[in-house]
């Protein structure tokens, strides 16, 4: 019985990186206007490729998590977009965990954040998560990164593993 669950499992999330791309899709179909689109893409691009060889010296340690799947195109141009910023930020710590690998600390994770989707990649900072991966997340990623670097954050997928107060983490990193 949990061999034939596990095995369900595994299928879902080896489907759900296939509904991530249909998910991208719609997004771009619903974006205002693809210039907009453009121009987020745009602004990405030059801040990467405007970033000193110098790290970027973050305030306060920030965590980003990564769960993904070994089969999954979008968790594969997440793996290579992080390792590409990971030198430009000193205090950045980035942990990844194969997603069915780890079923336990992803449904764990899901449920102390009350996160519904299946999918793949899912991306944490702070108290933000984020499902999918595409050029113009990497904006919003960025900028969690520095928001959450601003102040002595809560890691609320550390409080998560040693069974914390979740609740209290995620209240202090929205004071």
């Amino acid at each position: 019985m949990k061999k034939g669950l596990l095995i369900i499992l595994i299928c879902l999330l080896l489907v759900g990186c296939s509904n991530v791309k249909e998910y991208d899709k719609k997004v771009e179909e619903d974006s205002p206007t693809k210039e907009e689109n453009n121009k987020v893409k745009e602004e990405s691009t030059t801040k990467e490729e405007t970033t000193s060889s110098e790290p970027e010296k973050l305030e306060y340690p920030v965590t980003l998590y990564l769960f993904y799947n070994a089969s999954c195109d979008h968790c594969h141009e997440e793996l290579e977009w992080l390792d590409s910023i990971k030198d430009n930020y000193s205090n950045l710590t980035i942990v990844t965990y194969e997603a069915s690998e780890n079923l336990d600390l992803y449904y764990k994770v899901k449920e102390g954040m009350s996160i519904d989707s299946m999918y793949v990649p899912l991306t944490i900072i702070g108290n933000n998560y984020y499902i999918g991966f595409a050029s113009y997340d990497k904006v919003a990623f960025l900028g969690a990164i520095k928001s959450y670097a601003s102040f002595d954050n809560c890691d609320v997928v550390k409080t998560i593993q040693t069974n914390g107060d979740v609740t209290a983490c995620l209240n202090k990193n929205k004071e």
